[in-house]
C-alpha cells in the first residue's frame, strides 16, 4: 500500500538540494553492506518517520557532501516506514552539461599537442610523469573526500590488475602515436576504445551484441582504414597500428572498470591504483634511462599531466552528451595546426567522419532505447 504518496509527487521533475549522509561506498553503521549510492535527505522536509525525506542521487559516481538534482522517480517500499525518492545526477541544464564535456575534450588534445611539444624525450618517460601527477590528484581528491576504500575481492584483483596493465600499455602506445603521426590521427585512432568497449563487453561480460551495434563497430573499423590508409606509399603503417593498439588497450581497461564499478570499487581508487602501477612500471626505465629535460620540458609535462587531467576528471562527461567527446578531434586538429604546422590529408578527413557518424549513430539509437 502506498503511503502518503501525495506529499512526494510535489517534488518529481523538480530540482531540489540534497544533503549527503551517507556517501557512495560508506560502510552502513549497523549492518554490513557498502552504500553503492549517495545517500541523504531533503532538508526542512518531513516524512512519515519524523525525519526528513529521503533521498538516493543516481548517476553520481564518487562521494559528495551535497547535490542540487531533479527528482526522477518515488520508490515505495513496503518494509520500510516511509518512501524515498530518486535523483538523477545531471547538471542544471543540458547546456551546462555539454559545455563541461567540450572542455573536457579541450583539454586532452591540449595535453596531446603538449606530449608532442616535450619533444624527442621517451616515451615512458613522458608517460611517468603524466601517470605521476594523476597518482597524487586521485591521492587528493580520496583524502577530500574521506572516501572509505572498497578493495576488491579474489577475482576483481585480476581485473585490477587487468585495468592497469592494458591502461599502462595504451598510454605508451598512444603517446608513441602522438610522437609519430599527425596529433589528430592518434587521437581518433585511441577514440575507438567505445567500439573495442563493445566488443570486450561481449567476450569477458558474456553481453549480447545486438545486429546494430555489429553494423556501429563495422562501420568504425571501416573509417579506421582511411586514417591507417594501409598499402600507401610514404604512410607510416607501424605508428599508425601503435595507435590502434592503444584504442584496444582502453577498450580492454574501460571494460574492466565496468566489472569493478559492478563490485562497488571506487573511481577514485582504480586511479589510484592504475596510475601507482603506471609509475612502477615505468621507474626501472626511467632509472636506467633517464633522458635530461630542460626546464620548458618540464613544464611542460606537468601542464600536460596537472592541468589538462584535472579540468577532464572535474567535467566528467553525462551519458546523454558523451557525443560531444569527440569535439577532441576537432580541437586537435585546429591545435595541431596553428602549434605544430601539422595538416591531415583528405582520406584521414573522410576516415574522422566515418568513424564520428559511427558514434553518433550508437548515441542516438541508446538515447532513445533509454526513453523508451
Amino acid at each position: 500500500m502506498l503511503k502518503d504518496i501525495g506529499r512526494y509527487k510535489y517534488y518529481l521533475g523538480k530540482e531540489v538540494l540534497v544533503k549527503v549522509d551517507r556517501k557512495l561506498g560508506e560502510k552502513h553503521p549497523n549492518f554490513d553492506f557498502i552504500y553503492p549510492v549517495n545517500y541523504g535527505y531533503i532538508p526542512n522536509t518531513l516524512s512519515e518517520d519524523g525525519e526528513e525525506i529521503d533521498a538516493y542521487i543516481l548517476g553520481v559516481f564518487s562521494p559528495v557532501d551535497e547535490f542540487l538534482g531533479f527528482c526522477k522517480a518515488i520508490i515505495c517500499r513496503y518494509d520500510d516506514n516511509e518512501n524515498k525518492l530518486k535523483w538523477e545526477g545531471r547538471m542544471k541544464s543540458k547546456y551546462k552539461g555539454i559545455l563541461f564535456i567540450i572542455i573536457s575534450a579541450f583539454s586532452f588534445a591540449c595535453m596531446n599537442v603538449f606530449v608532442r611539444m616535450s619533444g624527442d624525450l621517451p616515451v615512458i618517460q613522458k608517460a611517468f610523469f603524466r601517470n605521476l601527477i594523476a597518482f597524487f590528484i586521485a591521492c587528493g581528491i580520496l583524502m577530500k573526500n574521506r572516501e572509505k576504500i572498497v578493495f576488491p575481492k579474489c577475482r576483481g584483483w585480476i581485473d585490477l590488475m587487468a585495468r592497469s596493465f592494458f591502461g599502462t600499455a595504451g598510454i605508451f602506445a598512444n603517446f608513441y602515436a602522438v610522437d609519430n603521426l599527425v596529433v589528430s590521427d592518434a587521437s581518433i585512432l585511441n577514440k575507438l576504445s567505445p567500439f573495442f568497449v563493445i566488443l570486450f563487453s561481449y567476450i569477458l561480460l558474456k553481453e549480447k551484441m545486438k545486429l546494430f551495434q555489429v553494423f556501429c563497430v563495422f562501420m568504425a573499423f571501416m573509417g579506421t582504414l582511411f586514417v591507417i590508409k594501409p598499402g600507401a606509399s610514404g604512410m607510416p603503417l607501424i605508428p599508425s597500428l601503435v595507435g590502434l593498439f592503444s584504442g584496444l588497450c582502453a577498450g580492454i581497461a574501460y571494460t574492466c572498470v565496468r566489472k569493478l564499478g559492478l563490485q562497488g570499487v571506487s573511481g577514485s581508487f582504480i586511479v589510484l591504483f592504475f596510475s601507482g602501477f603506471s609509475c612502477l612500471i615505468s621507474l626501472p626505465f626511467i632509472v636506467m634511462n633517464f633522458a635530461p629535460m630542460t626546464i620548458i620540458q618540464t613544464v611542460i609535462l606537468i601542464m600536460a599531466g596537472q592541468f589538462f587531467i584535472t579540468m577532464a576528471y572535474s567535467y566528467a562527461p553525462a551519458k546523454e552528451i558523451s557525443i560531444y567527446d569527440y569535439s577532441q578531434i576537432i580541437f586537435a586538429t585546429v591545435l595541431s595546426f596553428f602549434v605544430l604546422g601539422q595538416i591531415p590529408d583528405y582520406l584521414s578527413f573522410i576516415g574522422y567522419g566515418v568513424i564520428i557518424g559511427a558514434s553518433c549513430i550508437m548515441f542516438i539509437y541508446n538515447n532513445k532505447r533509454v526513453s523508451n
